[in-house]
């Protein structure tokens, strides 16, 4: 079957990053596109401004940003799915077809067994999983790829050609579609949209009210069965997971949960900065603001990384340290914000 691959072209890798905040793997790749690209930085910063976890959370991870109205929805990123029959049958490889579709500009987005790629270091035996392709090099025999490939930490590797075929080909057509039932294309395009200073603010004062009033998706209805909970008293929750889980012998605590804090943190910081800079926050004496949540960004840092002290040396006089710690923080953080709307006058 002919394609449209330029033998000519020996490597071509599209512009990826690592991105200021990593989620879930299908809202980090495209964070990790648009992080190239400085006109997208004011819609990031109007959206992932409040968090949620489930009410129940205990064993498992449970805490994340509350996403854009729509889960798939990134205005700077047109998306296309082909079924897995078509690849199939076009390309003799799914390496070929990967190939001619990142010649034509195009990120590819699909599922493989990740027992044939070595660098995942923490993933069970004939794992299916999504992995994100940016590029590639013919006389490496090597595709570019991105994902939470140790211990979740987000990263770009170089996997063979040999390893990925297999990772794809072992999977049969039924795993292959249970991935949007197929491969998934993504395609930046450039717009110009201006930054949504209103909807901004109703997503901050969403978080400080542990309300959702905004954001539309799967967790209104678990939000009617009282299910979930939003925004800063997500920290209760969190304290609740601590003071449960601290008293059980030989468990880790789920430090991916706190990392989302600290970059809930981070992303507000940097959205303080852009309202300093485009001269939203006038008056040099409430450039202190930033000076606060520097301290309430680091603050978190410490927080998360005793959690990961924790795992490998238990102590319960970190728990309640950190336990501590949370309570003092959700009190400075509902201030300085406060402070912040405050000044905004929105």
């Amino acid at each position: 079957m002919e394609t449209i691959d330029d033998k000519s072209m020996k490597k071509k890798c599209l512009p990826l990053v690592e991105p200021a905040i990593t989620t879930n793997p299908y809202v980090t790749n495209k964070l990790a596109i648009l992080g190239n690209f400085k006109e997208t930085q004011p819609w990031i910063l109007q959206n992932f401004t409040n968090i949620w976890m489930q009410r129940n959370f205990r064993l498992n991870y449970g805490a994340d940003f509350l996403y854009f109205s729509s889960y798939r929805f990134c205005p700077f990123i047109k998306e296309f799915e082909m079924c897995t029959s078509i690849v199939d049958k076009k390309w003799k490889t799914i390496v070929e077809a990967i190939i001619d579709i990142i010649n034509m500009g195009h990120y590819v987005y699909l599922n493989i067994n990740t027992s044939f790629i070595p660098q995942y270091k923490n993933f069970e035996n004939n794992q299916m999983h999504d992995i994100f392709v940016y590029g590639y090099d013919r006389d490496e025999k090597i595709l570019y790829v991105a994902d939470f490939f140790e211990y979740g930490k987000y990263g770009m590797k170089k996997v063979c050609f040999k390893d990925f075929i297999m990772a794809y080909d072992s999977m049969d057509d039924t795993v292959k579609r249970d991935f949007f039932d197929g491969i998934i294309i993504l395609q930046y395009t450039a717009r110009d949209i201006p930054f949504d200073m209103e909807f901004c603010i109703q997503g901050i004062r969403d978080y400080l009210n542990s309300k959702n009033t905004i954001v539309k998706s799967i967790l209104v209805e678990l939000d009617k069965k009282d299910e979930v909970v939003f925004g800063i008293n997500t920290c209760d929750i969190m304290i609740q997971y601590l003071q449960d889980l601290s008293r059980i012998e030989n468990i880790k605590l789920d430090y991916r949960t706190f990392h989302y804090f600290y970059q809930h943190k981070v992303l507000m910081r940097l959205r303080i900065q852009f309202f300093i800079e485009k001269g939203y926050v006038k008056r040099y004496k409430d450039f202190a603001i930033l000076d606060e949540y520097l301290e309430i960004e680091r603050k978190w840092l410490e927080v998360r990384n005793r959690i990961l002290k924790y795992n490998i040396k238990p102590d319960y006089m970190l728990i309640e340290r950190t336990i501590s710690d949370i309570n003092s923080l959700k009190k400075h953080e509902n201030k300085v914000l406060k402070h912040l709307l405050n000044v905004l006058k929105i």
